[in-house]
């Protein structure tokens, strides 16, 4: 969505609502003393330096990485340097992210990398199967995996 915060959607969602404060991902509302985040990465102009952000990921803090990761999977039209967002994920991640990005692995170019990585987190037995797992296994459908429902 171009220039999010003059669309008609934008205003929809923040309608009645206080504007709080500008975080790093997302402009913070509260309505009714609830907050409520919209993510910046609805906003197609909105753009992260990946490198920059494969350096910091290490670094941020869990509560970091969870808003990074829950307005990130917001982003509606995948961008080139989504990869290279993607991959600090995967490699140093825990399945509550991959589970709120799994629809957004399906972006990476290396199809085969995802599946193999999807199937792994529903093979793994200490997996939380309270969880957001139902995320994978929808991710694994969309893939196309034939297999997905013997997991």
């Amino acid at each position: 969505m171009k220039n999010l915060r003059e669309s008609e959607i934008f205003k929809l969602m923040t309608a009645g609502a206080e504007f709080v404060r500008e975080s790093e991902w997302s402009y913070i509302y509260q309505k009714r003393n609830r907050q409520f985040h919209v993510s910046k990465f609805l906003d197609e102009d909105f753009a992260i330096d990946a490198k920059a952000f494969c350096k910091r990921w290490p670094q941020m803090s869990s509560d970091e990485r969870l808003v990074f990761c829950g307005m990130f999977a917001q982003r509606t039209e995948p961008r080139a340097d989504d990869t290279q967002t993607l991959n600090p994920i995967i490699e140093d991640g825990n399945d509550r992210l991959w589970t709120i990005l799994a629809l957004k692995l399906l972006n990476h170019p290396d199809r085969e990398r995802v599946v193999t990585f999807l199937i792994s987190r529903l093979q793994d037995p200490l997996l939380d199967r309270r969880g957001g797992i139902l995320n994978y296994f929808q991710a694994l459908g969309m893939a196309g995996e034939p297999g997905c429902a013997r997991y």
